[in-house]
């Protein structure tokens, strides 16, 4: 539903029928693989209305896996107000090898430049193939002249 409801955004259409069907499949899931499932599809549905919700729901969540599932969707969206949000959790996330890397990959896709600096601090500190790929995937495509010498 996802992939249909991004395909009709590309041709100009809005898909608010999928959108919304999306929207009640993250609310009713009680399951955290169920709801990031139905997040990450209205990320690829490019559903910005939601992203509030979505913004919510990283903020309340305690489960790391969980969380970078939701910054994915919040970087499929484009929602540039999840940049600070995603920015403030890198730190607690380093812990977590997925939800950092995730959490890369949601500001990459929004085009953070300003997330380069503690990138850069994640990738000095980090001890694993797990941790660095993502963290340089995420600097190599938004850190410009600034992160090519730490890569």
């Amino acid at each position: 539903l996802g992939l249909a409801a991004r395909a009709a955004t590309e041709r100009g259409e809005v898909p608010m029928s999928m959108r919304f069907a999306l929207r009640e499949g993250f609310r009713r899931a009680k399951a955290s693989e169920i709801r990031a499932a139905f997040a990450i599809a209205s990320g690829l549905a490019r559903d910005i209305d939601f992203a509030k919700e979505l913004r919510e729901d990283f903020a309340a969540s305690s489960v790391p896996r969980h969380r970078g599932h939701l910054a994915v969707a919040l970087g499929l969206v484009g929602d540039p107000e999840a940049k600070e949000l995603l920015r403030a959790a890198l730190p607690r996330a380093a812990r977590e090898p997925e939800e950092v890397g995730e959490i890369a990959i949601g500001l990459t896709l929004l085009g953070d430049r300003a997330a380069v600096p503690a990138l850069l601090e994640l990738l000095k500190a980090g001890k694993t193939t797990a941790t660095l790929a993502p963290l340089a995937e995420a600097l190599g495509r938004i850190g410009g002249s600034s992160a090519a010498e730490a890569l």
